[in-house]
């Protein structure tokens, strides 16, 4: 057990009766002395954690009200962003970031250590001081991710790394004996919490995915640590310079709230991703969130019907990156769907296929493959008929060995190749019929629905529609095409790519309407 000292500082006062008849717990008669004060509510123990909480919260619900928590929501609620906080001015990012959340599990990780280390630091250090550390801390994270992350963040993970900073930083440099008791309190926890947040984050950002800002859990770090240096006496009260240090962040941060709420404009998605996707491919081109912005940026201007910026897009993304499978795909689609491509930029798009197919690119056999199909496409879009046959007949001896795997995309992968053959005499739809249902069953699986991916399963259906149509049963192929429709725009497809689900199931929907 651990007594906790009252709000007055005061050790507590121990009882040597035991609880129950005759004990002080019995009644209030003679010797049993006053009774206990009722302990105080915690947002009136800890006020400024209640506040710092509150606005967390509030935050979240306005992202929520407004469509997300998703980019265009948490863009007009402030998150910080190098282009929208330095180069336009719009400082209250600063500040609003740090309120703001990509979704509820980054709220429930980021609210689960705030509610533990908030309230220690105000209870060591008192209100005024863990506010002045925690909105420093908070600014000092968002203007480091500003100067060094190329795109936008959110999250109170800075000013929470700030609190563990000063927490820190006092075992180390705080007086006694208030460095041996905090020691003693937090032991290597707290210190193994902050290193395992930037292993984690740094072993993500070269692994996986960057969706950790580690410049944001820097700076707040560093600030929290300054902190500890000058507040070495926290059992001190709070001096006038403590008490008008808080009052002014404080007052700078309400003043960045009502700047966010007035200053708020309507923002062109698609040239948002532009500026974004300009930079990115400026500053980091193998930055691994590159080739999901080039997709979606293309799909908006696609879905815009600025089908020329979408191809500039792709252009500059392939010129960074020709093995990006993805990009170099859309770029056929685009042609395909749409021509009027000029021979010249044909031509050099083949080349570039062409380089990154024959170029010792570290890629696995399904993308090799995918690459193989779109240089096949480009082929066949110049009229080389050779050419496209040759690139498909390797495509083909990428995919058979790999399908013995019963992997669904190579199995999916390997019916559209049969479906699609330059060659109409080389098509094998009965052989893609059996491919696609077995893409589709593997897709479908319980173990596997569980964590369903709705692109890939919409892909597999839409080869099965397209089996069955060759087959002439369009009936069937409806069907299955809808739901592939479907499934497209619940993953978010836009652009060409649910464009060209939206023609088959028109011609298949044109196609079962005359046979009635």
């Amino acid at each position: 057990m651990v007594a906790v000292p009252d709000a007055a500082g005061q050790p507590p006062i121990a009882s040597s009766s035991p609880p129950g008849p005759g004990g002080p717990a019995a009644g209030h008669g003679a010797g049993a002395g006053p009774p206990p004060l009722p302990r105080p509510p915690l947002h009136v123990m800890f006020p400024g954690s209640a506040a710092i909480v509150l606005a967390v919260l509030v935050f979240y619900l306005l992202t929520v009200v407004l469509g997300g928590p998703d980019e265009p929501s948490l863009r007009r609620l402030g998150a910080v962003r190098h282009d929208l906080a330095l180069e336009e001015g719009e400082y209250y990012r600063f500040f609003c970031a740090a309120f703001l959340h990509g979704g509820l599990l980054h709220l429930t990780l980021n609210g689960l250590a705030l509610i533990q280390l908030a309230p220690l630091v105000e209870m060591l250090w008192g209100t005024h001081r863990m506010l002045a550390v925690y909105l420093l801390s908070a600014v000092g994270g968002t203007v480091l991710s500003a100067v060094f992350q190329p795109l936008p963040s959110v999250g109170a993970s800075g000013a929470i790394l700030g609190l563990a900073g000063l927490l820190l930083g006092a075992t180390w440099v705080a007086r006694e004996p208030f460095r041996s008791r905090l020691r003693m309190v937090l032991g290597q926890r707290l210190l193994f919490a902050v290193v395992l947040t930037f292993v984690l984050g740094v072993s993500l950002q070269v692994f996986w995915l960057p969706i950790v800002d580690n410049y944001g859990h820097l700076g707040g770090l560093l600030v929290g640590l300054g902190a500890s240096a000058l507040l070495r006496e926290p059992e001190a009260p709070a001096g006038r310079p403590a008490r008008a240090l808080a009052w002014g962040a404080g007052s700078l941060c309400l003043a960045a709230f009502a700047w966010m709420a007035l200053a708020g404009r309507p923002v062109d998605q698609v040239d948002d991703l532009l500026k974004v996707h300009a930079r990115l491919q400026r500053e980091a081109p193998a930055h691994p969130h590159a080739r999901d912005l080039t997709a979606a940026l293309a799909g908006a201007l696609s879905q815009a019907g600025r089908h020329d910026d979408a191809r500039a897009v792709l252009l500059r993304r392939l010129a960074a990156a020709p093995d990006d499978v993805e990009a170099m795909a859309r770029l056929a689609a685009s042609f395909r769907l749409h021509g009027d491509v000029p021979p010249d930029v044909l031509g050099a798009v083949r080349g570039m296929a062409e380089r990154a197919g024959r170029a010792d690119l570290d890629l696995p056999p399904l993308e090799r493959a995918h690459l193989r199909l779109t240089t096949a496409e480009l082929h066949a879009l110049a009229g080389d008929a050779d050419a496209a046959r040759a690139a498909e007949e390797e495509a083909l001896a990428l995919l058979e060995p790999a399908a013995a795997d019963e992997d669904p995309l190579v199995l999916n992968a390997l019916a559209w190749l049969l479906l699609t053959r330059h060659d109409p005499a080389l098509r094998d739809p009965a052989r893609a019929e059996a491919l696609s249902r077995r893409a589709v069953d593997a897709l479908e699986a319980p173990l596997r629905a569980l964590r369903r991916d709705d692109a890939q399963l919409a892909a597999a259906l839409d080869t099965l529609a397209e089996a069955l149509a060759q087959l002439g049963r369009p009936g069937d192929a409806l069907a299955f095409q809808r739901r592939a429709a479907l499934l497209a725009r619940r993953a978010g497809a836009q652009g060409d790519p649910l464009l060209e689900y939206t023609r088959r199931l028109e011609r298949l929907e044109a196609a079962a309407g005359a046979r009635q």
